[in-house]
């Protein structure tokens, strides 16, 4: 039987944390309760109050914690809107052809480059792109390690190229682009970087500095192409084309 605290002036039995009397309620006398009992009550006043902070507040959550729940909420939605776009296929994305292009886009353009005078030529995408699949396969163009390089392509937006590859991630189409303002300066091909994208996530200048690496080796590959454009007087790129303009021969 638990301990009573026994009030002296009605002789009625009290629980131990009372401090008065439950059934006349005159001061309880609790220096007769023994030391390791009145522990045990302070034990229970102490289990008392805090299953009352409980009861009154269940998720007993303060402001920080909070605001660390909605840090968190926040930081995986964005998380996994970011894996969504990165899995979605970008806008424009020229298709796939198995066939030879309709133009000789490489003896036009060595015909112009040999011409005495300037010559323009226009281009489509999938004339660009037809070359481009024809170029590629001197290489051994290879994307990014663990991933599977099928293809690269190029986009035209009124001043804007945009240089994608689709590679595969187990089976499943990848794309990731870079995106370059081209001009000619000091009678070369300039290009600046604008950003780039990872599926239909766009990607920032300064981010896409990193993730450039991932296109020099398919760069690499097209020296022939760059060498040729370095000959050109003027490039305008406009929507799903590119106009070139040639220096005359012997010029440099």
């Amino acid at each position: 039987m638990a301990e009573q605290l026994t009030c002296g002036s009605c002789g009625f039995g009290n629980e131990p944390e009372r401090v008065y009397c439950h059934n006349c309620g005159a001061k309880l006398d609790r220096s007769l309760l023994p030391k390791v009992e009145a522990d045990k009550a302070g034990e229970s006043v102490e289990a008392a109050r805090k299953r009352i902070k409980k009861m009154t507040n269940p998720g007993g959550y303060g402001v920080k914690d909070v605001l660390k729940s909605l840090f968190s909420v926040v930081f995986w939605a964005v998380l996994i809107a970011a894996g969504f776009l990165i899995s979605q296929k970008p806008e424009g994305v020229p298709p796939e052809s198995n066939q030879l292009p309709d133009r000789l886009m490489q003896s036009e353009l060595m015909e112009a480059t040999q011409s005495p005078v300037s010559r323009t030529l226009v281009f489509t995408e999938a004339d660009v792109n037809g070359a481009l699949k024809q170029a590629l396969k001197r290489s051994t163009a290879s994307g990014t390690p663990g991933l599977e390089f099928q293809r690269a392509y190029l986009q035209f937006r009124p001043g804007v190229v945009r240089f994608g590859a689709q590679q595969a991630l187990f089976g499943y189409p990848i794309y990731s682009g870079v995106d370059h303002k081209v001009m000619i300066g000091d009678g070369k091909l300039r290009t600046v970087l604008l950003g780039g994208n990872l599926g239909r996530l766009p990607i920032h200048p300064l981010a896409m500095q990193y993730l450039d690496v991932l296109f020099k080796k398919l760069s690499n590959s097209l020296i022939r192409e760059r060498t040729q454009l370095d000959r050109m007087q003027a490039i305008d790129v406009r929507q799903g084309q590119v106009i070139l303009i040639t220096k005359p021969a012997g010029t440099r």
